[in-house]
């Protein structure tokens, strides 16, 4: 009888919980709750000319919103905002209660992934436009957050070269750098924060979605990104950015990069239990962008997560600037 008792109470208390992190979203950010999504182009860096579009559904009124920023991919030396992997995202994330930001960043050119230290300075360039970007929006929140986001649950995903960012925007703190290569790419791009403009704000992230895409060094993964999330997705046998560790475009960027494998055996060891990857077996670089049931996968995978990890009962709260 007691054990029956504690079993019914487990499965109430279990309901109750699951019932409540409901409630306090409203049902929204787990399924498309709104039929219509407008897209507003702005420029966030005056410094360099750098545009995104910002996605948000029709009519809605929620203040507090989580934000994705998203970088789209291409190798560092092409790609749009607009391709139809971002434009898919954006919609699909917009119109659960998101709001989305498609953006773009400088480019190097093909003849700068031959030597290290120039494809080196291209990432961090991106790098540094993608920190400003995410200070464009808190920036905006003490303008009168004309978006009406909650600069608590900020996160930055990417595809591929974007990805890239992301990540490392996200889990490569100040002092973390030992690549002397890497060190005189930041330098030159303005330091750690970078030189895109909008200082003065945070560039901290919640989290990272990492479609495809990489870290130089998994150290920059450790213990004090417990609270962080990380969502890697990856096919396994990428050769662009491989599934493990090595260099990017079969191997013909003299760099390292540490793939969704990787970082998943990495994350196992240290018990970075915030890690949730999605192994697309068999599969080569970005599956999901011929869209179908890959993208569908892969989509649904991502809004989980995210919507596991967001605070609905404190959006807005003890705000991040």
């Amino acid at each position: 009888m007691v054990t029956k008792m504690k079993k019914l109470l487990f499965y109430l208390s279990t309901l109750f919980a699951f019932t409540s992190a409901q409630s306090q979203c409203d049902g929204r950010y787990q399924e498309e709750i709104f039929n219509d999504v407008s897209v507003t182009t702005v420029t966030y860096s005056d410094v360099y000319n750098l545009q995104m579009d910002v996605y948000q559904a029709e009519g809605d009124s929620e203040t507090g919103r989580p934000l994705i920023i998203l970088a789209h991919g291409g190798s560092f030396i092409g790609g749009l905002r607009t391709n139809p992997s971002m434009v898919s995202l954006g919609n699909t994330f917009a119109k659960r209660g998101y709001v989305v930001a498609s953006i773009s960043y400088r480019l190097m050119t093909v003849l700068d992934l031959i030597f290290s230290s120039s494809t080196l300075n291209g990432v961090a360039e991106a790098l540094s436009d993608g920190k400003a970007a995410i200070r464009y929006f808190r920036k905006s929140v003490v303008e009168g957050n004309e978006y009406n986001i909650d600069p608590n649950q900020i996160y930055f995903g990417g595809n591929s070269a974007g990805a890239i960012i992301a990540i490392h925007a996200a889990f490569m703190q100040d002092g973390e750098v030992e690549d002397p290569e890497l060190i005189v790419a930041m330098e030159n791009n303005g330091g750690f924060e970078g030189n895109s403009g909008n200082p003065g704000f945070s560039s901290d992230v919640r989290g990272a979605i990492s479609l495809a895409g990489g870290v130089a060094n998994l150290d920059f993964i450790n213990p004090s990104d417990f609270n962080s999330l990380l969502i890697t997705c990856h096919g396994d046998l990428d050769n662009t950015v491989v599934y493990d560790c090595g260099e990017p475009l079969s191997g013909t960027v003299p760099i390292e990069l540490c793939g969704g494998g990787a970082i998943l055996e990495h994350s196992s060891l240290i018990g970075f239990e915030n890690h949730h990857h999605l192994l697309f077996e068999g599969a080569g670089h970005t599956p999901w962008e011929w869209g179908g049931p890959v993208e569908e996968a892969m989509i649904g995978f991502v809004a989980e997560h995210l919507y596991n990890d967001l605070d609905c009962a404190n959006m807005g709260v003890e705000e991040l600037v």
